[in-house]
């Protein structure tokens, strides 16, 4: 029998991952599952845990296609260095090492591709949950007008710098505390810049300096990204959660 007194610390489970959770929470901040089962509620619930899911996914797949695009990244960089030595010392490439280079590459750009559109996705989703008197934007906009060249260098700070002030903004009118960095999105919108800059658009097989500056910024950038994803993406599922409550 309950004797009424409160529970205390972290007393509730989720039933789906098993991570621990406090006892006024109606969702998994983990997975997204729903954990309220009242018959008034479960259509808000609901419809909160498929938004948290989507997240979730969203993040998992693009920070798995962010590890594997650095993975692929050093195996591309020791194929085309191997490629060069041939070149220099033996004047061709043998067969083994071109079709290792063309599959590498072909990873690489699979797993770019991949990442590039879990990470639109979830860029769309986390611009979806701002109000629309807070939001600068709309979520197309925001993704759409990213891949608009040049206009891009000032529209990411739109997008990305945006996102973190107006979802902090929609977090603390609900009264929710919880901090979202606008640090982090600018040093990401300066260094996307100086990557674009550093793009080489030749397709010959040699490093230039310009070619290894743009890999260190490219690096600095996708955790710096990572870091600000993982943050607004908590930061959502807050929103979410209070909104379900």
């Amino acid at each position: 029998m309950s004797c009424g007194a409160r529970p205390i610390g972290h007393k509730k489970f989720c039933r789906q991952c098993g991570v621990g959770l406090n006892p006024e929470q109606i969702m998994c901040i983990k997975c997204g599952a729903g954990l309220c089962t009242a018959p008034s509620r479960s259509g808000t619930v609901d419809n909160v845990s498929s938004q948290a899911k989507k997240i979730n996914i969203y993040f998992m797949v693009y920070w798995i296609c962010l590890a594997a695009t650095l993975l692929f990244l050093g195996v591309q960089i020791v194929c085309v260095l191997g490629a060069q030595n041939f070149i220099e010392h033996h004047g061709g490439i043998p067969e083994g090492m071109r079709v290792l280079l063309g599959f590498s590459t072909m990873l690489l750009t699979l797993v770019m591709l991949a990442g590039t559109i879990s990470g639109c996705m979830l860029h769309y989703q986390l611009w979806k949950l701002i109000p629309t008197h807070i939001a600068r934007t709309t979520p197309g906009k925001a993704v759409g007008f990213m891949f608009i060249p040049l206009f891009n260098f000032y529209w990411c700070f739109v997008s990305l710098l945006g996102l973190s002030k107006d979802l902090k903004e929609a977090l603390r009118q609900r009264g929710i505390q919880y901090q979202i960095s606008e640090g982090i999105p600018i040093f990401c919108c300066v260094l996307f810049i100086l990557s674009q800059l550093c793009i080489n658009p030749s397709m010959e097989l040699q490093f230039s300096l310009i070619d290894l500056l743009g890999m260190v910024i490219g690096l600095i950038g996708a955790v710096l990204a990572f870091l600000f994803y993982y943050s607004c993406k908590n930061g959502a599922i807050a929103l979410l959660e209070q909104e379900g409550a």
